[in-house]
């Protein structure tokens, strides 16, 4: 299937069809480019994407180090070297999340552009993170629960899946324990077990809160690697950028840091979040409703509840946006999964008993008062899926634009492009 439009007959729109199919995977093969060439060409286990899987428990127990942990009795078992292993990881999970996206959206008659968005998985820049295996934990945590009346067996399992995913990184309380909180605290009978498994994850972030690292944990972590790997790769200097040194990072240094980066000069940082967030919103909700494949047809719940997912994903992750994180994209990309992941998951009778009828209303108001002013159409949602996209780091709107397909794909042809304008000239 070329894209949403394919079912047509009008040749122009199919060619057009093909062509937004091409740029953004051209798009995609661009952006995978850096982190094959900075991570797969030249590996450097130093720098945050490989120090991100190396934190470990040398030091005690630390936030993060669970993994790490693993990875070190791996190596030390059999001799490997860390880099391979986190990539041949790391590209199995990007793989396998992205298979499951094309499959349901597929299966739900739903066009896969979305897919390829920069602000959901077309953002590749950092694939060599814990990302994509923490949204393929997610997904699993949702699935395990899908079904109408799930099993205690079901929902012990869900709470499982979540608490590893914290123990990887505490970053997942605010995007993936929301949803599968409110799916197990609406579940009928079970009261016991829905409510307090809730409470043990919030009671697992606070402990991992408490346990955040230190320098001294960090240089333990990282002499645990130098002295088990040949020619002490990591950088021992405690000033060194990268995920070890950030654990002896102070709280209220690093969120007036954060603040300050995320506002930028007079706070124009947080306008652009806003309109960038404004514009996901925007994009989503109506994609999912206008843009079917096979001539199905549309759905107002669809733009509905995908609206409501948006809304929670966004609320629950005000304070990664503010003081917890610079990494715009990477936010983004986590409040794309949790919106989209639920809306593929769960059936739509699901979605309504799950999400808080104020938010369900609050959707509806804000569809009804923007879709009165900007009337969605497919022409429209396909322009903003070529534009819109996030900085990598901070809030810069010129970044940002740096990100978007149609910037990646003129990138692509500009010098053959002016080369053939100087010829002719």
């Amino acid at each position: 299937m070329i894209g949403c439009l394919s079912h047509t007959s009008d040749r122009p729109r199919r060619l057009l069809c093909a062509a937004v199919s091409v740029c953004l995977v051209v798009a995609l093969l661009l952006k995978i480019c850096v982190p094959v060439e900075w991570h797969f060409l030249y590996p450097c286990l130093s720098d945050y994407a490989f120090s991100e899987f190396l934190i470990n428990l040398s030091g005690g127990f630390v936030r993060r180090g669970l993994p790490g942990e693993l990875l070190f009795r791996l190596c030390e078992a059999t001799g490997l070297s860390p880099a391979p292993v986190i990539l041949g990881i790391c590209v199995v999970a990007y793989l396998a999340v992205n298979i499951f996206f094309f499959k349901r959206f597929h299966t739900l008659k739903y066009c896969w552009w979305l897919i390829l968005s920069p602000l959901f998985l077309g953002y590749v820049f950092d694939v060599i993170r814990k990302d994509f295996l923490l949204y393929g934990l997610f997904i699993l945590s949702l699935w395990v629960v899908r079904k109408d009346n799930p099993s205690a067996l079901r929902s012990i399992v869900a709470l499982l899946i979540a608490a590893v995913a914290l123990l990887w990184h505490e970053a997942y309380m605010f995007w993936g324990v929301p949803v599968l909180a409110l799916r197990l605290w609406r579940l009928p009978g079970k009261r016991v077990l829905n409510r307090l498994g809730p409470g043990c994850l919030i009671a697992l972030f606070a402990l991992l809160c408490f346990f955040k690292g230190d320098t001294a944990t960090a240089s333990a972590i990282t002499g645990s690697w130098n002295n088990l790997l040949p020619g002490s790769p990591l950088n021992q200097d405690p000033l060194h950028n990268n995920a070890i040194n950030a654990l002896g990072w102070g709280a209220s240094e690093t969120f007036f840091k954060h603040f300050c980066i995320n506002a930028s000069i007079g706070g124009q940082g947080y306008c652009v979040l806003l309109l960038t967030l404004a514009g996901g919103y925007y994009l989503f909700t109506n994609f999912m409703y206008l843009m079917r494949t096979r001539g199905a047809a549309p759905r107002e719940e669809d733009r509905t509840l995908t609206g409501a997912l948006y809304l929670l994903a966004v609320l629950t992750m005000i304070p990664m946006f503010t003081v917890l994180s610079v990494d715009t994209s990477r936010l983004l990309q986590s409040v794309s999964v949790a919106c989209i992941t639920p809306f593929v998951i769960f059936p739509a009778h699901t979605l309504r008993t799950l999400l808080p009828a104020w938010l369900r209303r609050w959707s509806v108001a804000i569809n009804r008062a923007v879709n009165r002013r900007i009337l969605p159409t497919r022409t429209l949602i396909v322009v903003l899926l070529m534009l819109l996209a996030g900085a990598v780091c901070g809030y810069d709107p010129v970044n940002a634009f740096g990100q978007s397909a149609v910037c990646q794909v003129w990138r692509c042809f500009k010098n053959p492009l002016m080369l053939i304008i100087n010829a002719l000239c």
